[in-house]
């Protein structure tokens, strides 16, 4: 099962940009509006690594066929060399389905040079199921974490 969702994230983060719903960034979107405390932080993560920054609205088919669970994301996407690399802030999501009230913040690096549909990813979850706050609060922590995380990931890590 944690493949299939790794799978998907890393499908979604090829993916995502154009297709996504873009978040409105406004006071009209409650839940977009929160990034802006983090706004900064993230923006200059995103110059420092040549890495495309956005915030979407992500419509994920769950485990019913005809339902689909909508979700806020703020993801940084970069390529460094054959890896492609993403630090994602996203509501929490688990069987259950979305959990509005609580996020996770997770550092995925995938192989980008192979023609495997299921490319080989490397997750790590810094926070799962955490108030908002406690992200606002450590975003310079998890950011340097987050930082040393993905440079250390190796050809060898990915599964």
């Amino acid at each position: 099962m944690r493949k299939v969702i790794t799978i998907i994230l890393v499908i979604f983060i090829c993916s995502c940009g154009n297709l996504g719903y873009k978040a409105s960034l406004e006071n009209d979107d409650l839940l977009a509006f929160r990034f802006q405390g983090i706004k900064g932080n993230l923006q200059e993560f995103s110059n420092k690594h040549n890495a495309k920054l956005s915030t979407v609205w992500s419509k994920v088919q769950k485990y019913n066929p005809d339902a689909l669970d909508s979700f806020l994301v703020s993801h940084l996407v970069w390529t460094d060399g054959r890896f492609g690399k993403a630090i994602f802030i996203q509501q929490h999501s688990d069987i259950n389905g979305i959990d509005t009230t609580t996020w996770d913040f997770k550092n995925i690096v995938w192989l980008q040079d192979t023609i495997l549909t299921a490319k080989p990813t490397y997750e790590i979850n810094l926070l799962t199921k955490v108030v908002f706050q406690i992200i606002e609060r450590d975003i310079d922590l998890l950011l340097r974490t987050s930082e040393k995380n993905l440079n250390a990931v190796r050809r060898e890590d990915l599964k």
